[in-house]
């Protein structure tokens, strides 16, 4: 690992000397792929989207898979899906693009159930080798595709693995409702499957040299496209989130299907992503790790005003958006807030416990905000459904909103800074781990 930072350190310092940065795609996010694979789609569960799929994603990718090959099925995870149709619609593009004669499927959780009506066609079903059920109801070889049921009793919602009539199981132990998807350790299980008893080469992400990133701006939770929303990428200071120049490295805009970029991304480097849209009062800021290699699910799910999706909580009650607080969702891409497994602290207050983050709500997202409005942090729970949604919490922190200071983000030993932003003029400020 020492030789991997040393050496991107170098990259960096040579790029420096030949000038500023160009951000031009200059090489074609599949190169090197092996078109032998078949392409993988994964079907999300409740409230999801094809981001829960990205650091898995990239494992594909290097393991072989060209990056475009790891699609993923956005659909409305509120309300009706619309059924089988077009998520057939949508595997037959991508046999077409690939030019494969069949692909690998994916279900996760409630994607499960929407993986099983599909596949209950056999004119449908012929389409699929193989079939990675994930957190998801017994199931046996559906349609009969080759079934794999992957689970784990720390799942607080699915439970353990069941399969049943042929189907095989994979038990990972101590892992929540979503982790059991994006893990690892997941991906050893399904890759091994996908590729007929062959073991993945390895079982990290390896770094890149040009890396190209993109992903999607959609609604929350119906994951409709947000056409014409506008992508700013900042490129900022690692030890205070500061943006290293005025004017934003790339504007990009979201295409009719909500795709934005891709822009070619610093090894090492961090950036603000900023998002703003006709459909939201506020700006949307996001700060991520920084990239290790190339990446097309950065997903920027937005509650708005669009017709059909469903408003956020500071939506409903923008009161808490004032010019004294920041207000913060800090998110773990990967999993829930586990007490007992992760630690979450902000300016040094740990926020992961069974108090505020308790395991059988499987909190993936939390609001930071002065919830009783009394001017300092209680941390204490915010009491009320509309933040303690599912995989939802809040905890009563005062943040001060003050100009060229931050705030200290430390989870499982990674660091992000972040600017404490007025909340009055630029809303909520999301604070990604993966």
């Amino acid at each position: 690992m020492n030789n991997l930072r040393a050496a991107a350190a170098i990259f960096l310092v040579a790029e420096a000397a030949l000038g500023a940065w160009d951000p031009t795609p200059k090489t074609d996010i599949d190169a090197g792929g092996e078109k032998k694979r078949r392409p993988v789609v994964f079907v999300h569960g409740f409230l999801g989207a094809g981001e829960q799929y990205e650091h898995v994603a990239m494992l594909f990718a290097s393991n072989g898979y060209p990056p475009t090959w790891i699609v993923t099925y956005d659909y409305n995870s509120l309300g009706t899906s619309g059924g089988p149709e077009p998520l057939d619609k949508f595997i037959d593009a991508v046999l077409r693009r690939t030019g494969a004669k069949k692909v690998d499927l994916v279900g996760h959780s409630r994607g499960t159930g929407e993986s099983r009506t599909y596949l209950s066609d056999p004119a449908r079903a012929v389409k699929v080798a193989h079939y990675a059920n994930i957190a998801g109801r017994p199931i046996n070889n559906a349609g009969g595709v080759p079934t794999l049921v992957v689970g784990s009793a720390g799942d607080k919602i699915a439970g353990a693995p069941v399969a049943q009539e042929g189907a095989k199981a994979a038990n990972i132990p101590g892992q929540d409702h979503v982790k059991v998807c994006t893990s690892t350790e997941s991906f050893e299980q399904v890759y091994t499957f996908f590729n007929d008893g062959e073991k993945p080469r390895t079982l990290k992400i390896e770094p890149q040299k040009d890396i190209l990133a993109g992903g999607y701006v959609k609604s929350y939770g119906q994951n409709n496209p947000l056409p014409g929303a506008t992508v700013y990428v900042y490129e900022v200071a690692a030890n205070t989130g500061e943006r290293l120049a005025k004017k934003p490295l790339v504007t990009l805009t979201a295409a009719a299907d909500g795709q934005w970029g891709p822009f070619r991304a610093k090894p090492g480097q961090h950036y603000e992503y900023v998002v703003t849209d006709k459909t939201i009062a506020h700006p949307r800021h996001y700060y991520r790790e920084p990239l290790q290699r190339s990446d097309r699910l950065i997903y920027f799910r937005i509650a708005s005003k669009a017709a059909g999706s469903t408003p956020g909580p500071l939506d409903k009650e923008p009161k808490y958006l004032t010019d004294a607080a920041a207000v913060f969702n800090v998110r773990q891409q990967n999993g829930a807030l586990t007490p007992g497994q992760d630690s979450l602290t902000v300016d040094g207050a740990e926020l992961v416990s069974e108090a505020l983050t308790p395991a059988r709500r499987t909190v993936v997202s939390l609001y930071l905000l002065d919830g009783n409005e009394n001017g300092k942090t209680d941390g204490t729970p915010v009491p009320g459904l509309i933040w303690n949604g599912p995989f939802a919490g809040a905890v009563d922190m005062f943040l001060p909103a003050k100009p060229h200071q931050h705030v200290e983000f430390k989870f499982n030993g990674r660091t992000l800074n972040v600017p404490a932003w007025k909340g009055s003029e630029n809303g909520q400020v999301y604070v990604v781990f993966d």
